[in-house]
């Protein structure tokens, strides 16, 4: 009995052998989840990643570029986009195509010159195997860009975002598309996705957001019967969602109460229950806490406190936990380096299982270096990284040593975080130093400015920082002043931050720089979409000599309903000299209903909040500044005959040369509205 078992078992275990010998990947070749950790080739795998875009549409030299860059910089995952759906403008911009419509692939048969985009992340998946590097392939997207949620809401003849989540025929599209992609076979490795071991996790969708229901049920029933889906079709690839690790808990709150709305359950998401579901094998957060909203003091300890959350519910879920998208903003006031020094550390010291930054890019064949430009892709959303040798790409390299089973980041750091870089400081400013100890003790960190020293710093528990009160009006006005530390530590050893140059600029007078004439046109406004509202169409209007007119709807539910009118780049080339923006707006006084408004005069509500955002990055300028409740608000009458709630905006910040657009955002909170929002008389403004 013994021998015929023996015999009936060795054939089977020499095919194994040869189909192994002949390329065909076995089990131990895909990435794997046991006892809350992620292993391959029968080890523990963490990892430092990256993120890239444009990996399913570009040229193989960028695709190679970027792929190459990743593997010198010891990053072992990409994750990218595994969908272009619908005609939408994004195809238009790039004539490429993976879904035009349901059940049809590739690009439209008569469209010439159209991309296929299943060609390109073949390709891709093909070089990634080549180098080593696993990829995550995100099968939509929750928002407009390439497709996403609304693309197919439409292709189901309905109307309304959330419905993504419950429509039977939305469902059943998203499946057809999930079944076709996991059973194509590679046009460059011949091998079915499905069955191909660099394809290390499929995930469900990027940063889903489902507003409509925030007890994060409604997600929590599409997470669990899409992930079982994708296992039926793709048993040996793990899943993950791809959300933003929002938590619904009752006492949750964000560091210095910051951002509570990431905690309360205010997007739809609950991320415990999303993690805890059975076919989901890890973890997934992004963060962007200065696109958030969260103050720019606080913006390190947020992100630091929201990363140990996670990896603490990670543990008591028992699975791994990915920072998988993260970014500080270049042309922000951060300071970056720091900040990834810290979260980078946070996540290897307890435990994550991977960090990847957004996003690593490298060359742009497209531009032409004869004609002027310098054959880079473009710092489109401030947070690129690129393998250049610079202080940001070198410290990732360092930290994808450690998370590759090398030894940690060695060696104090000290780094000058308030000011982070060049800026125009005035009154009362506090200095910060953020200093990384490794064995050395810190015994006093001092502060110089031109040289001289203006104390000792204190130490901030809360904050884990030294700061110190400086006081610009010892200064001569228009100064520049050169500012750094020097910690010592107890063995004697000192450190010296770099310096920045700040001005003195506690007299501000300002000259108009230039005025947008609406009287014909909108001057190149266009709708950025909206938050919790709907921005329907941004147009031209004749009245009140012409202003900009958004069509907008908003429930009055909540207390951040926001609109989004962008004025983009190349248009301005004056915001590089810009310290100062001024704009009007006005809404239709009898179509405000506040009738299921809670009043609450601490929060201004019910009333406006207006600010405004800075591109490249989303760089949000007066936050909660400029909030008033409707009885604070100006009413006047227009030629129209109807009357009108005004409001007049003035917002200053420092003059940054990075900034190429910006986007006027009107906020209501809780006023259900459907009509008009008009925006007129911006003018930029210049420092004198």
């Amino acid at each position: 009995m013994k021998k015929k078992n023996l015999w009936f078992i060795l054939p089977l275990f020499l095919l194994s052998l040869l189909l192994t010998s002949c390329g065909a990947a076995s089990k131990i070749d895909f990435v794997t989840v046991k006892d809350g950790q992620l292993f391959y080739q029968g080890k523990a795998f963490r990892f430092m990643g990256t993120n890239n875009y444009y990996l399913h549409y570009e040229s193989n030299a960028m695709i190679d570029d970027v792929i190459h860059n990743a593997k010198e910089m010891g990053l072992k995952v990409i994750r990218l986009w595994a969908f272009f759906n619908g005609n939408g403008s994004a195809n238009k911009d790039h004539n490429a195509y993976m879904q035009p419509k349901p059940g049809v692939y590739g690009p439209p048969k008569d469209l010439q010159g159209a991309k296929d985009c299943y060609e390109r992340l073949d390709y891709t998946v093909a070089q990634a195997q080549k180098a080593g590097i696993k990829v995550v392939l995100v099968l939509n997207n929750n928002w407009d860009d390439f497709g996403g949620a609304n693309t197919y809401v439409e292709w189901a003849g309905k109307k309304g975002h959330d419905l993504f989540y419950t429509d039977e025929r939305v469902k059943t599209i998203y499946k057809d598309y999930v079944k076709n992609l996991a059973n194509r076979k590679n046009t460059y490795s011949n091998v079915l996705y499905k069955n191909d071991p660099t394809v290390m996790t499929w995930e469900l969708m990027n940063e889903p957001r489902c507003e409509s229901d925030q007890s994060g049920e409604t997600l929590v029933k599409w997470v669990t019967e899409m992930s079982a889906y994708v296992k039926s079709v793709a048993p040996n690839q793990l899943v993950a969602v791809g959300d933003e690790g929002f938590f619904n808990r009752k006492d949750g709150e964000g560091f210095d109460k910051e951002g509570n709305w990431a905690y309360n359950g205010f997007s739809g998401v609950d991320w415990e229950r999303l993690v805890a579901v059975k076919d989901v094998d890890y973890g997934t957060f992004h963060l962007y806490p200065e696109g958030w909203g969260i103050n720019t003091a606080v913006v390190e300890q947020w992100g630091t406190q929201y990363i140990l959350d996670h990896l603490e519910a990670g543990k008591k879920l028992g699975k791994p936990v990915v920072l998988e998208e993260y970014g500080i903003n270049s042309a922000g006031t951060g300071n970056r380096l720091a900040i990834y020094d810290i979260w980078n550390k946070t996540m290897a010291e307890n435990g994550g299982a991977g960090s990847m930054f957004w996003i690593l890019t490298g060359i742009n064949d497209k531009e032409s270096k004869d004609n002027g430009a310098d054959g880079i892709y473009d710092d489109y959303d401030g947070f690129r990284v690129m393998n250049d040798k610079t202080p940001v790409p070198e410290l990732l390299k360092r930290y994808s040593a450690w998370f590759n089973d090398q030894m940690p980041v060695s060696g104090e750091r000290a780094y000058l975080v308030a000011p982070a870089k060049a800026q125009e400081v005035q009154g009362t400013y506090k200095i910060k130093v953020k200093v990384i100890p490794a064995t050395e003790q810190v015994k006093a960190v001092e502060g110089f400015v031109n040289g001289q020293s203006i104390g000792k710093l204190s130490y901030s528990k809360m904050k884990d920082d030294y700061d110190i009160r400086w006081d610009t009006l010892a200064q001569k006005d228009g100064e520049e002043v050169g500012i750094k530390a020097i910690v010592t530590f107890e063995s004697g050893k000192t450190l010296e931050t770099e310096e920045v140059k700040v001005t003195v600029s506690n007299v501000v007078n300002y000259a108009v720089l230039k005025e947008l004439d609406f009287s014909n046109n909108i001057c190149g406004a266009v709708s950025e979409g909206a938050y919790q509202a709907e921005l329907k169409a941004v147009k031209h209007t004749g009245l009140n000599g012409g202003m900009i007119e958004a069509d907008a709807s908003t429930p009055g539910k909540f207390e951040w309903e926001e609109l989004k009118v962008k004025l983009p780049a190349p248009n301005y080339p004056e915001l590089k000299n810009t310290s100062k923006i001024s704009f009007t707006l006005y809404f239709e006084k009898a179509l405000a209903d506040t009738s299921g408004a809670t009043v609450d005069t601490a929060k201004k509500a019910p009333g406006t909040n207006p600010y405004i955002a800075m591109e490249p990055g989303w760089n949000k300028k007066a936050l909660n500044e400029h909030a008033k409740s409707l009885n604070e608000l100006e009413i006047v009458k227009l030629e129209d005959g109807k009357e009108y709630y005004m409001q007049k905006v003035e917002i200053a910040f420092f003059k940054n040369d990075s900034y190429t657009g910006f986007a006027i955002c009107p906020v209501f909170n809780q006023i259900k509205y459907s009509g008009p929002v008009y925006i007129d008389d911006v003018v930029f403004y210049q420092k004198q």
